[in-house]
Parts: C-alpha cells; sequence; structure tokens
C-alpha cells in the first residue's frame, strides 16, 4: 500500500470512529434530554397538587377516635424523665 492509501484508511477508519463516537453521543443526549422532559413534567404536576384547600381537612382530626391507652396522659408528661 502506498502512503495515501495508508492515510486514506487510517483517515477513513478515523472518521468512522468520530460517527460512532457522535452517534453514541447524541443517542446520551437524546436519552438525558427524554429524562430531563419527564421529570419537568413530574415537577409540574407536583405544582398543581399543591393548590389544594386544607380548609376542607378543617376538624377532620377531631373526629378520629382517640386512644383509650395514650403514652402521654398530658403535654408535661412528653417532658418527664421517668417514663
Amino acid at each position: 500500500m502506498t502512503k495515501n492509501k495508508k492515510s486514506d484508511k487510517q483517515s477513513s477508519m478515523h472518521t468512522d470512529n468520530h460517527k460512532k463516537q457522535i452517534s453514541i453521543a447524541y443517542d446520551e443526549y437524546q436519552r438525558l434530554l427524554h429524562r430531563l422532559e419527564k421529570l419537568e413534567q413530574v415537577q409540574k404536576s407536583k405544582n398543581k397538587q399543591t393548590d389544594f384547600d386544607f380548609h376542607t381537612l378543617h376538624g377532620l382530626a377531631l373526629k378520629a377516635p382517640k386512644n383509650p391507652n395514650p403514652r402521654f396522659k398530658t403535654e408535661d408528661d412528653l417532658w418527664k424523665d421517668d417514663v
């Protein structure tokens, strides 16, 4: 082989390697872009859920049955050391 044919073959191999690297990088870019879009959709849906009116829950805790054997009878019992 002459020098030109070797250099042409090497240049062709380099071009093929670059194309493969670009293809891999582009595929990775597309995968990451798709993942980012999904994350943005999730974030948008979470932001929509924060517009909840908590006044509708007002008083629901008082309707729940009380614990017949609470660990702490009063708030002061929370801070006692002998529990």
